[in-house]
């Protein structure tokens, strides 16, 4: 029997809904069907809260990023959140899976040029969608703390895909206005540190990925992995179990998503800590067993 990755975690009742998933996805014939998409997400989520392997795992995120790529209007045009929902997460999820030419797809699908936005030359879709979460690239000022939060979202998006794409100028220019607007609201008291934590370890795991920086890499993934765990254990804490119980916070794409990014760059973090090495590691090895499989 495996050890919960979340501490508290009612089993039973998180097994009951994996299993409930597993009954949704059987009723389609075609396990790709836009349907499923959410299905197998929350059987990811579930399967990772539970302890499995994480090869079950990035399976589930495989199949669900197969769902966006079939429909990835459809997908876009339904999603909750405009920002997060329709560019960010679908992207994470892709490079999760560890599949370059379905992530390649998908960038293709969700992401966008970072130069171009910023050149003001993007498609009205991807504008929206800017706009939604962020004023800055219209204005070039942030007006608040949750403005400051949406360019945030944006430049980590803009990283991800300039590094799927080996877009290194995007990626840097990302990276530029990420060190003149969202750092410096740490001095300045503009917003939650926690959250400007969490961004400044993205930014700082994409630079190093685009450097080819083992070591740097290897600290940013591993503030990520000990994040995880807290933000879990936070939620639990706060009477949330249940939701982690039914697919919902348990698992942070981010750190799967730039294991891959790394592999395909060629860059192995250098971890000292043996916990998050092995998380790491994990990840790896199971993106390169399914992918090639």
């Amino acid at each position: 029997m495996t050890t919960p990755r979340v501490e508290g975690l009612d089993r039973l009742g998180a097994e009951a809904f994996a299993d409930a998933c597993t009954s949704a996805l059987d009723r389609h014939a075609d396990p790709e069907t836009a349907s499923n998409h959410p299905h197998y997400m929350a059987r990811a989520e579930v399967r990772y809260a539970l302890g499995n392997d994480v090869e079950e795992v990035v399976d589930d995120l495989q199949f669900a990023s197969l769902c966006l790529r079939r429909a990835p209007a459809k997908w876009r045009d339904k999603a909750l959140s405009r920002f997060r929902g329709r560019r960010l997460e679908p992207l994470e999820t892709a490079l999760a899976a560890g599949s370059r030419p379905l992530a390649v797809a998908l960038g293709e699908d969700f992401g966008f040029s970072f130069d171009v936005l910023l050149a003001g030359l993007e498609e009205e879709a991807v504008v929206g969608d800017v706009k939604s979460v962020t004023s800055y690239f219209g204005s070039r000022t942030v007006v608040d703390a949750r403005d400051l939060q949406g360019l945030a979202l944006v430049l980590h998006a803009g990283m991800l895909t300039g590094l799927l794409r080996g877009d290194g100028k995007s990626v840097l220019l990302a990276l530029e206005i990420f060190n003149e607007e969202v750092r410096p609201a740490r001095e300045g008291g503009n917003g939650n540190l926690a959250w400007i934590d969490r961004a400044e370890m993205l930014a700082g795991a994409c630079k190093a990925i685009l450097l080819r920086r083992p070591r740097p890499l290897g600290e940013q993934l591993h503030a990520l992995v000990g994040r995880e765990r807290t933000d879990t254990k936070k939620r639990v804490d706060n009477g949330v179990r249940a939701l982690i119980e039914q697919g919902h916070g348990s698992l942070d794409l981010a750190i799967p998503a730039l294991v891959a990014l790394a592999r395909w760059r060629g860059v192995e973090p250098e971890c000292d800590d043996a916990e998050a090495a092995t998380t790491l590691e994990a990840w790896g090895r199971a993106q390169v067993r399914l992918s090639s499989g």
